[in-house]
């Protein structure tokens, strides 16, 4: 959140709207993603009644999370809130400008709807598909794909930017983005896999498994290249 609320202060006059966006995508994502994340729960996974199918898949502790009648405040909750409003700071940092307050509010509201079935969809195709491959270490798909699509929705629809005369910078906002996106730089170094589950032959199911260096040694380089490559096109090109 301090990452994505700094990045977002790079317009001019824009700090307000910034702090605004960031604070409210996680408030109010943390408040209202735990009833949908039961009720899309409950419609693809159980009836609605408490249990749930058994299964060694890395998708099973959020299955025992779920899976009583009550509505779950814990560790695996809190992740798959968290998880949603990433997926929508993503989302308002590629339409930020574009959305007034009363507009961030509800498409956040729409986007936890639509996020969550998308979420408990995949975890429903990952108990029936054989290979279990439906979701990627870093929820590449249902956190950064789903953003992407679903901004590219939310911009079809709003024909004018909204913040039309705050568009300029100033040398203090530019280096406040620039410590933003370093916050976010470690983020993605720092974290871990999503399901934090290897499968082990040895034992025939999924095993904790934190340490993975091989990701951490690729995300650095991928976010290095990707940081590199922005600073050279942009002097490129102006």
């Amino acid at each position: 959140m301090i990452g994505f609320g700094i990045l977002l202060i790079y317009f001019k006059n824009s700090t307000s709207t910034a702090l605004f966006t960031s604070i409210f995508t996680v408030s109010f994502t943390i408040l209202l993603s735990p009833i949908f994340q039961k009720f899309w729960f409950n419609v693809f996974l159980t009836n609605f009644q408490g249990g749930s199918p058994v299964s060694l898949n890395p998708d099973r502790f959020y299955i025992y999370s779920l899976e009583g009648q009550k509505i779950p405040i814990d560790f695996y909750g809190l992740k798959i809130a968290l998880a949603n409003a990433i997926a929508q700071l993503v989302m308002a940092l590629g339409l930020f400008g574009r959305l007034s307050p009363p507009q961030v509010i509800v498409s956040s509201f729409l986007f936890n709807i639509a996020w969550n079935l998308n979420h408990f969809l995949c975890v429903h195709l990952q108990q029936i598909n054989p290979d279990n491959r439906v979701f990627d270490d870093y929820q590449i798909s249902s956190v950064y794909l789903f953003a992407a699509t679903f901004g590219i929705i939310i911009s079809l629809m709003i024909k004018k930017p909204h913040l039309t005369t705050r568009f300029a910078s100033t040398d203090l906002s530019s280096i406040l983005s620039q410590v933003g996106s370093f916050f976010l730089f470690l983020s993605f170094c720092a974290t871990t896999t999503f399901y934090s589950l290897k499968f082990t032959s040895t034992l025939g199911e999924y095993s904790r498994s934190y340490v993975w260096q091989e990701a951490f040694l690729g995300t650095f380089f991928a976010l290095s290249a990707s940081v590199i490559s922005t600073y050279i096109f942009s002097i490129i090109l102006g």
